[in-house]
């Protein structure tokens, strides 16, 4: 697995699973939308009123992973705009943003390749920015992509991400 460039890194994820039965690509988005789950807990205890649309979404994408020919539409929650909860740059906020777009694509009946992606891709993605997030706030200023990619590649909260992905 290459260390740094998200596409690449969905890339060889995504042809890793493409041999394999819906199943092991079914446990892979939900391990992922476990991570996530797990990480917006601080937010949905700050921001209770989006606590029940959170659970909802995830317990709703839960069951399709199990039903996948269920119907599930119909649960899906109000979009993160409706809520009125405004983004402080925190993770906890941006936990929660990345658990409502790795899960709104499978309840909403997307194909099993395309919400594996969706739930990889956020999550890379979400590691990457709260690794950024950290080299700012420790650097006290804005960090540029290129200083977050020198640095991440020998990161170990970065290395154990990486360990993740590659084991589901």
């Amino acid at each position: 697995m290459s260390r740094v460039d998200i596409n690449n890194l969905i890339s060889e994820k995504m042809a890793d699973l493409a041999g394999r039965p819906a199943i092991e690509k079914w446990m892979a988005c939900v391990s992922v939308w476990a991570r996530l789950y797990v990480l917006s807990g601080a937010g949905c205890r700050r921001w209770p009123a989006i606590a029940d649309g959170v659970s909802q979404l995830f317990a709703s994408a839960m069951q399709r992973s199990v039903d996948p020919d269920g119907d599930f539409t119909a649960e899906v929650p109000a979009v993160p705009a409706q809520w009125d909860v405004e983004d402080d740059g925190s993770d906890e906020w941006a936990y929660t943003v990345d658990l409502i777009e790795a899960t709104s694509p499978v309840v909403e009946g997307a194909d099993l390749d395309g919400c594996t992606e969706v739930a990889l891709t956020t999550f890379l993605d979400s590691m990457f920015n709260s690794r950024a997030r950290a080299y700012g706030d420790e650097f006290g200023r804005p960090v540029s992509v290129a200083e977050v990619r020198e640095r991440i590649v020998n990161d170990p909260a970065w290395l154990r991400t990486l360990e993740f992905v590659s084991s589901i």
